[in-house]
């Protein structure tokens, strides 16, 4: 199976299976290596080469198999993950696992070669999983006429014409449309959910989908919506930019690309206004996490936005720029 970018990802057949939900609140950034360690040697003594019986360009095979482990982790007794968790070191690690590798679960820890096509060589070259994108448009689809009109000419307005290669789009394939699994209906939408802020609702798992009920005469349609990281990372069950709790939740780690993420929505074809926001390890947007900006003040700024340069944090870059007031960061 050849590499190629991907701008949306290998849907999980039927959806996301509901026993996997993402961590009800974030995890403090101190406390995220300690929390999935047992997912990590889960992942260690799981992984086994594909078996000779297997062709070459049967490149589903890794897939399938992260994905069942995900599942075999969200569904497994509690106690069975403490074990993993707190156990010093595994009774059944293959033997390419060394007691360095094992013992390393910081920030520095990537996930065995085995669970990729590609092998060990990184998540950008891999063809199972989704080709990251400098601006990903979340509007409903399918967009209507204007909609479209509207996606491109904000397309243009980032792009540089004056022959540099600094600009927020380098080129033509930055910027991709996010489709949500068709197995949610043709209504499905893909949100960036926020925070739930009460109390009583972060004792229970984040739902990856929700639906919502409407009424238009006669006829009730349920509208599905299917969280961003959850479409761009779970679909695809990315064991580079995802982790497991020893609770079975998903949460995100901050490695490889997790800056703010740029985005345009419904509210964007409708305004112009670009959304700018980063999200917890959880998959949620925070307090002031989010910011509107026009697409011209992001050439300025692009550095600081950039998750490979500077990766600043929203309210930082709203204080180094002025691009948006206090009210505005809570109205994104």
């Amino acid at each position: 199976m050849e590499a190629v970018d991907r701008d949306n990802p290998p849907y999980w057949p039927g959806g996301i299976p509901p026993e996997i939900q993402c961590h009800a609140a974030p995890i403090p950034s101190d406390e995220v290596d300690d929390e999935i360690t047992g997912w990590q040697r889960f992942l260690e003594e799981n992984a086994i080469p594909r078996p000779p019986d297997q062709p070459s360009n049967n490149g589903s095979y890794e897939l399938d198999r992260r994905r069942a482990l995900m599942l075999q982790w969200a569904t497994m007794r509690p106690e069975q993950r403490l074990t993993y968790h707190t156990s010093s070191s595994p009774t059944s690690a293959p033997a390419t696992t060394t007691s360095a590798t094992r013992n390393s679960r910081k920030k520095t820890w990537t996930p065995p070669g085995a669970y990729f096509v590609t092998g060990a060589d990184g998540p950008y070259n891999e063809p199972t999983l989704v080709t990251p994108r400098a601006l990903n448009c979340i509007a409903p689809q399918r967009m209507t006429a204007r909609q479209r009109a509207a996606w491109v000419k904000l397309r243009i307005l980032l792009y540089k014409f004056d022959g540099s290669d600094d600009g927020p789009l380098l080129m033509e394939g930055d910027a991709s449309v996010c489709v949500p699994n068709p197995a949610l209906g043709e209504r499905a939408r893909i949100v960036v959910p926020r925070g739930a802020g009460e109390a009583d609702k972060l004792d229970k798992p984040t739902s990856i989908t929700t639906t919502s009920s409407s009424t238009s005469g006669q006829s009730q349609n349920n509208d599905k919506t299917e969280s961003f990281l959850a479409w761009r990372f779970i679909e695809s069950a990315d064991f580079h930019r995802l982790a497991m709790t020893r609770s079975g939740t998903v949460i995100f780690p901050p490695w490889f690309d997790r800056g703010p993420l740029l985005l345009a929505d419904e509210k964007t074809l409708e305004t112009g206004l670009l959304l700018l926001c980063e999200l917890e390890n959880n998959g949620q947007m925070g307090t002031e996490a989010a910011t509107r900006m026009l697409p011209g003040e992001l050439y300025s700024m692009w550095l600081y936005v950039d998750p490979c340069v500077l990766s600043k944090s929203v309210k930082e870059i709203v204080c180094s720029f002025g691009v948006a007031d206090e009210d505005d960061l809570g109205d994104a």
